[in-house]
């Protein structure tokens, strides 16, 4: 994916608190508490199965690996993300907030929307975009947006990393780790994604495959 030349003699902002210390903005969340429907798991799925071959192994066999560490990614999926789930096509969307800061000190929140499948399909990615939160300027006082707020629009609503393919390539996905808290580069941006993308797979993981 192409991007933006970056200026590489701008200062690095303050690090994102999209971590341990992120801050809480949302007690909630809209997770099913039961399998999704149509997902067949574990003796149920052997018993159906019309293959003579050998069994399937059972899909809490391998426990998924994941970049950030389950400690952090229990917490941001309680506190920073939300996920409506669908009545229709058994799918849903999930909004994660974001909450970083300027190379200048100034705080601001972003809101993280991706729209996924089925957990039959393996959650492909159907929508990704980025928007500040309301109720907030701070996110005005980046470089990048001082230097051209449509440039910094179409980062945020055109950057879709890994759409259409399944939730769980963020899993080995490896963009460059950033420790930036705004968007002027690349990297931020990416790794940034990266958190959202394995927060939610999971947290989708762990309603469908409850320990």
């Amino acid at each position: 994916m192409s991007s933006p030349n970056e200026n590489p003699t701008r200062s690095p902002a303050k690090a994102e608190t999209v971590g341990d210390n992120a801050r809480p903005t949302s007690e909630t969340n809209n997770f099913p508490k039961t399998p999704v429907a149509g997902v067949v798991m574990g003796d149920e799925a052997l018993a159906k199965s019309a293959d003579p071959g050998p069994p399937a192994s059972k899909p809490n066999d391998t426990p998924p690996t994941y970049t950030f560490t389950p400690r952090v990614l229990d917490r941001w999926s309680k506190k920073n993300l939300k996920f409506t789930a669908s009545e229709t096509d058994g799918g849903g969307c999930a909004e994660f907030r974001f909450h970083g800061s300027t190379c200048g000190n100034i705080e601001f929140d972003l809101l993280y929307h991706v729209k996924v499948g089925t957990a039959e399909a393996g959650w492909p990615i159907l929508e990704q975009r980025c928007e500040p939160a309301p109720h907030g300027d701070g996110h005005t006082r980046m470089c990048c947006w001082r230097e051209s707020s449509a440039m910094v629009e179409g980062w945020m609503s055109g950057e879709a990393p890994l759409l259409s393919q399944p939730l769980a390539n963020a899993l080995t996905w490896a963009p460059a780790k950033s420790a930036s808290g705004c968007l002027c580069h690349v990297d931020g941006r990416m790794h940034k994604w990266n958190a959202v993308l394995q927060t939610l797979h999971f947290a989708l993981s762990k309603t469908t495959n409850p320990s």
